[in-house]
C-alpha cells in the first residue's frame, strides 16, 4: 500500500484536527438549528458485472446538519471541523462502504454462471476525511474493519452551468478516483474458496492499484421551498486492472437516478 495504512491515516487526521482547534477564530460560528432534508428516489444502473443486467432500486435520502455535525450518504456520523467562509472546508466522519458484487441491491442479479457459488465480500466500516475548495474536493476512505484494509482516495469537481430564478438548475461532475490494489483484489479478485474453474472463475490478483473516472450531469428544480426535485447521470469508466477480473464483463457503470427532497 505504498506506506500507506490506517493506522497512519487515524494519527495524521488527530494531528490535523489539534492543528485547526488554534484556527477556530478563523471560522465562522456554527449554526446550532438542525437542518433536516429527507426523501427518496429511484435509481437505474447498469453495472459491470458479468452477466448482469439494468438493476433498478429504490433510494431513501438523509442529509441532516446540526451546527458543525452531519449525516448524509458519505458519512453516517460526520464533524465539519474547518470552514473559512463557506469557501473552504474540511471534515472526518464514519460511513459505510460496499461495492461488492450484490452490494447495492441485495440480491443475485447476474444470468452468469461465474457467479454460482460466490462468496461476495463484506461491507466496511470506513474513516471518511476530506476538503473542499468552491467546486473543488479531495476526499479519502480507510478502512477500519480489517476487510480490505486499503485507503482509497478522489478527487472530484462540480461546476454549474446554469441556474435559474425559477429554482431550476443543472451542473457537471468529473472525479477521478484512485483504487489501493488491496481493495481491488478485495471488491474484484478471485482467491481461496472463491475459485471455481469450471464455472470460469479463476483466480485473479493483482499488485496495481486502479484509478477510475467519472462523468456527469445533475440537475435540480424546486417546486416549493419545501420540496425540490433533483437527478443525475453518470459514467464511470473502469480502469483495465478491474475489468480483467473474471467477474467484470464491461469496462464502463452507467448510473441514472431521479428523486424528490423535502426540508423541514
Amino acid at each position: 500500500m505504498i506506506g500507506i495504512t490506517k493506522h497512519n491515516m487515524v494519527r495524521a487526521l488527530g494531528l490535523c484536527l489539534a492543528m485547526t482547534s488554534v484556527c477556530s477564530l478563523a471560522e465562522e460560528q456554527a449554526n446550532d438549528d438542525w437542518d433536516v432534508k429527507i426523501g427518496a428516489g429511484v435509481l437505474v444502473a447498469d453495472l459491470p458485472w458479468q452477466g448482469g443486467e439494468n438493476e433498478f432500486a429504490l433510494i431513501p435520502m438523509a442529509d441532516i446538519k446540526k451546527g458543525n455535525w452531519f449525516s448524509n450518504e458519505d458519512s453516517t456520523i460526520g464533524y465539519q471541523f474547518l470552514n473559512i467562509n463557506d469557501v473552504f472546508s474540511a471534515y472526518a466522519g464514519l460511513g459505510y462502504r460496499n461495492e461488492g458484487y450484490d452490494s447495492l441491491f441485495g440480491d443475485n442479479s447476474s444470468n452468469s454462471k461465474v457467479f454460482e457459488g460466490y462468496d461476495a465480500p463484506d461491507g466496511e466500516l470506513v474513516l471518511n476525511y476530506g476538503a473542499k475548495f468552491l467546486w473543488f474536493g479531495l476526499s479519502g476512505h480507510t478502512d477500519l474493519s480489517d476487510e480490505s484494509d486499503a485507503t482509497n482516495f478522489a478527487l472530484s469537481a462540480e461546476v454549474p452551468l446554469y441556474e435559474s430564478s425559477h429554482g431550476f438548475g443543472i451542473s457537471a461532475q468529473a472525479q477521478v478516483r484512485w483504487l489501493d490494489s488491496d481493495y481491488v483484489n478485495t471488491v474484484y479478485g478471485i482467491s481461496g474458496k472463491n475459485i471455481n474453474a469450471s464455472v470460469g472463475r479463476t483466480a485473479y490478483q493483482t499488485d496495481d492499484n486502479a484509478i477510475n473516472v467519472t462523468f456527469g450531469l445533475d440537475a435540480y428544480y424546486q417546486i416549493t421551498p419545501e420540496v425540490t426535485l433533483i437527478g443525475s447521470v453518470s459514467r464511470t469508466e473502469l480502469d483495465d486492472v478491474i475489468s480483467k477480473s473474471p467477474l467484470v464483463g464491461d469496462d464502463t457503470m452507467d448510473i441514472a437516478f431521479i428523486g424528490a427532497m423535502y426540508q423541514f
